[in-house]
């Protein structure tokens, strides 16, 4: 895009009388970045890597779309509502395939640890997809019980923290 030098003037007046109430003159410039109205999801380098079934792979990035912000828990959520914690019959029904289907995506992701179940719930692990900028630390607590391996892709201030 060419970055043109361009201005907006505009003008407050009475229509009854004409009288100019106000009036101004600014200029615009073409920002050099612009955002979108719409979700990220962040799938780290750590899915594509360990994730090799592309077909798991695409699930797994499907299901991501319900992650729950600052937990990483799977629920239904909507504005005003108590989140519904997703089970697999609910999985089968976002991914449109079989609860059989469905047990062997959760086997898998679960074997390669980009799935962690934890009072009955199923999270995404951190270092696999993200919604939020961070992750409660009263959940990554568990989550590292369940795959030690989060602590090597935390910061060296969290780690000496934590």
């Amino acid at each position: 895009m060419n970055n043109k030098q361009l201005s907006s003037t505009f003008c407050m007046y009475d229509e009854e009388t004409g009288d100019i109430i106000s009036e101004g003159k600014r200029s615009i410039r073409i920002p050099d970045t612009v955002g979108f109205k719409q979700r990220f999801y962040k799938v780290s380098q750590r899915a594509i890597d360990v994730l090799t079934n592309y077909n798991h792979l695409g699930q797994f990035c499907k299901l991501s779309e319900n992650i729950e912000y600052t937990t990483n828990r799977l629920t239904i959520s909507a504005v005003g509502t108590k989140p519904i914690v997703i089970k697999q019959t609910d999985m089968a029904e976002i991914l449109g395939l079989t609860t059989r289907a469905v047990t062997v995506l959760v086997t898998y992701l679960k074997d390669k640890r980009a799935l962690l179940k934890i009072k009955g719930a199923y999270y995404i692990n951190p270092t696999f997809a993200m919604r939020s900028q961070g992750i409660s630390t009263e959940c990554l607590e568990e989550m590292i019980e369940l795959d030690p391996e989060i602590t090597e892709y935390l910061s060296e201030r969290d780690k000496s923290t934590i």
